[in-house]
């Protein structure tokens, strides 16, 4: 299943999301639609826990580059202005339950990621 989203902030748009989910995992459950019925607005954790495949891990990958020009309108872009993509996967043990591809305005974000070290 597709889903394609825009996130803003004060009125501008700042985040263009597709994500997609396996319909082999969620076709006939409460979230087969992300966009309607019970869960609707909730996120993938609380989605697929609600199905009893809470998410495990999740992997990114990041890169930079120049905004395709229908991405460009669609963010208010000026011309010049890169985009950092994040393309991320969710899983649940070893199935990837999600991946979602994130658009961001390189211009406009900072990025902190802090990783746990398993103890020994």
């Amino acid at each position: 299943m597709r889903t394609d989203y825009v996130s803003y902030a004060n009125m501008k748009p700042i985040m263009l999301v597709t994500s997609y989910e396996p319909l082999s995992l969620t076709r006939g459950t409460p979230i087969e639609l992300p966009e309607e019925g019970p869960l609707l607005g909730a996120g993938i954790v609380d989605r697929f826990t609600s199905i009893g495949m809470r998410p495990t891990s999740i992997v990114e990958q990041l890169h930079s580059r120049m905004p395709r020009p229908s991405e460009a309108e669609q963010m208010g872009l000026r011309p010049g202005v890169p985009v950092i993509v994040i393309v991320r996967t969710s899983y649940h043990v070893t199935t990837p339950i999600e991946t979602a591809d994130l658009l961001l305005a390189a211009n406009q974000f900072k990025l902190e990621y802090a990783l746990a070290v398993d103890p020994e």
